[in-house]
């Protein structure tokens, strides 16, 4: 079954309160890297490059600066300012207009015309980009734990699944690249313990470029793909990062052995298997009125064993 935990952090933050055990500075690091200007800006701090961006302020600045560029808007990516699990990305289609985008997401139901956007480069759009994600551990501010997937879209011929990931990737991005991104990445945020999932793009360089970024694993079936290639499971290391048990964390990741010739795929099911795996609690903590902590400790603990 799909792993649910991208979607209880702040129920998991709920339930730690309870025990007294929360990690607050968890809690707030994700909430602040929700705004991708900041995120960025962090990283950039660090030394990692990332493609030029402007700010439109919302809808109506947009279209304005979609117009100024002098460019096929089909070289570009749109992305709201603060959200997470790709709400409101947006690539226009080849030929589309500043007004055809701007109408296209005022369709939308979770853009509203108030909404700050960011317009960037769209990272290989001069060719098929090579995609991973990368989903690890950080201890004492340094990366001890990382599992590389490749992104492999596979929607054409099978219209159930979004995308795949392979585990070890079947064309591994460059190994001193990737040791360089990482060392760096590891400093940028007020945490010295965290569990990631970094989705990154390999620009026309050669670079790797971050995409986005959470604090804890990813989604879908990627968990179970590290833990059969490299005997980690990632949802035990986010619930120490969450307790804040740093010292059984970075354990975690000393632990690490890779299985020779393993090999695993980690398809990603767009809404079957989310549907079933949370069961509905999610919706049933938002919607109540009356929510109180045994409430919402029980919704994540049932969450967690079902994922």
């Amino acid at each position: 079954m799909a792993s649910c935990i991208d979607d209880v952090q702040e129920l998991a933050w709920r339930a730690n309160a309870a025990l007294a055990r929360a990690n607050d500075r968890l809690f707030a690091a994700q909430r602040l890297i929700s705004d991708k200007e900041t995120l960025y800006r962090l990283l950039e701090a660090q030394g990692i490059a990332l493609p030029e961006r402007i700010l439109a302020r919302n809808l109506d600045e947009l279209e304005r600066v979609l117009a100024s560029l002098g460019a096929p808007l089909d070289s570009v990516i749109l992305k709201p300012v603060v959200g997470t699990e790709s709400r409101g990305v947006f690539r226009p289609g080849p030929g589309a207009s500043p007004a055809d985008v701007v109408a296209a997401l005022r369709g939308l139901d979770d853009v509203p015309d108030e909404e700050a956007v960011l317009v960037m480069p769209f990272i290989g759009a001069r060719a098929r980009p090579a995609e991973f994600c990368l989903d690890g551990i950080v201890g004492a501010r340094s990366v001890t734990f990382c599992a590389v997937h490749e992104k492999i879209r596979i929607h054409e011929r099978y219209p159930i699944h979004d995308r795949a990931m392979v585990t070890p990737p079947c064309r591994p991005p460059d190994p001193a690249i990737l040791n360089a991104l990482l060392a760096r990445f590891a400093g940028a945020f007020p945490l010295d313990d965290f569990v990631f999932h970094l989705e990154v793009r390999v620009d026309d360089d050669g670079q790797l470029v971050p995409i986005d970024l959470s604090f804890r694993p990813g989604g879908g079936l990627i968990f179970r793909s590290v833990l059969e290639v490299h005997g980690v499971d990632l949802r035990l290391a986010h619930m120490h990062a969450t307790l804040g048990l740093g010292d059984a964390l970075r354990a975690i990741g000393r632990r690490a052995a890779p299985r020779n010739g393993s090999a695993a795929i980690a398809a990603v099911f767009s809404d079957i298997l989310q549907i079933v795996a949370r069961c509905g609690l999610p919706d049933a903590v938002v919607q109540r009125a009356d929510l109180d902590e045994d409430f919402a400790a029980t919704a994540f603990w049932v969450m967690l064993g079902a994922g």
